[in-house]
């Protein structure tokens, strides 16, 4: 910020880390005179949470959110509050879409990003919407061919389940 000269009107602004970033509109107009936006936004693997309470009324708008290092497919959640973790928002959350408040439209996920627009802030987090499970007969998971014992030159079978939550 110590190129900007009017701080009460930043435009242009991205607030970014490693790991996922907040983009507002290029017209958009944020007063981030003496704000601590370290304080108050966290932006961790797989969730973005920002205390929007605690900073001036323009930064809650419409924005783009960014967030790298996920598994894609991926399902966004959102739920009102701060939080510091992925887990916790999902926890709390809703599945966020076109109708909940607020809401996430534009939803991607490519390449192990998810990029999404927010109609106003709170707590978001993505998860993986497909799982691969794969075990075998030796394994003692209480099913029918569980915990067999197999020695060298025997066959062993292997099982797999695939779980898509969409």
């Amino acid at each position: 910020f110590s190129a900007v000269a009017d701080l009460s009107n930043v435009t242009n602004l991205t607030l970014a880390n490693a790991v996922g970033k907040i983009q507002f509109p290029l017209n958009q107009s944020i007063d981030a005179g003496g704000e601590d936006y370290d304080g108050y936004i966290e932006i961790g693997n797989g969730f973005v949470s920002v205390n929007s309470s605690a900073l001036d009324v323009t930064f809650n708008t419409t924005v783009n959110i960014t967030l790298q290092n996920i598994v894609c497919p991926a399902t966004i959640y959102t739920t009102p509050g701060v939080f510091s973790s992925r887990e916790s928002v999902i926890d709390a959350g809703v599945v966020c879409t076109a109708a909940t408040d607020p809401s996430c439209t534009n939803i991607l996920c490519s390449a192990n990003t998810a990029t999404f627009t927010a109609s106003h802030f709170t707590g978001f987090a993505t998860i993986g919407t497909a799982n691969l499970t794969i075990w075998d007969e030796t394994e003692s998971d209480g099913s029918l061919y569980s915990g067999l014992v197999k020695k060298t030159g025997d066959v062993v079978k292997f099982f797999a389940n695939y779980s898509n939550t969409t």
